[in-house]
């Protein structure tokens, strides 16, 4: 009996270890919504900006849109621009939690590391004559990585110098009309 009880453990305990040392969504914040019924469905619009040149936002961001791991928060590779919030409930997001799930999604290529505060982004560092500002719909804004998102905000953040950076242009950017009309 003794036998067979140590056998039922290590067993299960081996299956238990399989089981999360090979679970490809180990490393995002949240679980994964794939395939469940949506109660929030949003999408807001990002860019950034990093001495006046556009970062690219590839594909792959919270595992896309149908993958096994997809996240609430997450990107698709025909507007990798756009945030998609996308959960089973009604819960408020912030731009700070897309960039955790960015920092968590593997094989996703693109600047390092992936953090955005009121100080920092990327590895860009506010001082020494540099700034980070971000512009949403227009206006700027000091939420940073606690701006809660909404439906259809055009998120513009940018990092240069304070005296060359031509600032008014990124609030402009940030201020033209949601530009997709499917989604």
């Amino acid at each position: 009996m003794i036998l067979v009880l140590t056998i039922a453990v290590a067993l299960v305990g081996g299956i238990a270890y399989i089981v999360v040392a090979f679970n490809p969504c180990k490393n995002y914040p949240n679980p994964s919504v794939s395939g469940q019924a949506l109660e929030l469905h949003n999408h807001d619009l990002l860019e950034i900006y990093v001495n006046d040149k556009q970062i690219t936002i590839n594909d792959g961001i919270g595992g896309g849109d149908t993958g096994l791991c997809t996240q609430p928060l997450h990107n698709h590779g025909d507007h990798p621009n756009v945030i998609h919030i996308e959960s089973p409930t009604v819960t408020t997001y912030t731009v700070g939690e897309y960039f955790a799930v960015w920092a968590a999604s593997p094989n996703v290529p693109g600047p390092t590391p992936v953090v955005f505060n009121r100080t920092q982004i990327f590895g860009n560092h506010v001082g020494n004559g540099f700034e980070l500002r971000m512009y949403v719909n227009g206006q700027r804004s000091d939420a940073y990585d606690s701006l809660v998102l909404t439906e259809h905000q055009t998120i513009v953040i940018a990092f240069g110098s304070s005296a060359t950076t031509s600032w008014p242009t990124y609030q402009n950017l940030s201020a033209q009309p949601w530009p997709y009309s499917n989604i």
